[in-house]
């Protein structure tokens, strides 16, 4: 239905998913910019060596969730666009969904 793929298209971007990413990509990048600085190591003797390079995933994982939301937001905008490309749900192996 065409109100559906509207809501889709605006939820994908603007909606709480979009405001979650940015949110935790904002907090992340001080927290993450610090360990980077100090090259911060276990605090712990014998732990684990190279923390900011664990703590860089905090940035990694926001900034892939904002790409699959670009591209769920393309995918919505198409199927509002061109009604006859078809729905996730319904496409068969193969088919651009």
């Amino acid at each position: 239905n065409e109100e559906q793929k509207y809501t889709d298209l605006r939820e994908h971007n603007f909606g709480r998913l979009g405001k979650a990413r940015v949110l935790m990509l904002s907090l992340s990048v001080g927290y993450v910019a610090s360990s980077w600085a100090r090259l911060e190591g276990s605090a712990d003797p014998g732990g684990l060596p190279l923390v900011y390079l664990l703590k860089t995933l905090l940035l990694v994982a926001p900034s892939l969730l904002v790409l699959q939301g670009i591209a769920e937001g393309l995918r919505a905008w198409l199927r509002w666009r061109q009604p006859t490309l078809p729905d996730a749900a319904t496409a068969r192996p193969g088919e651009i969904a």
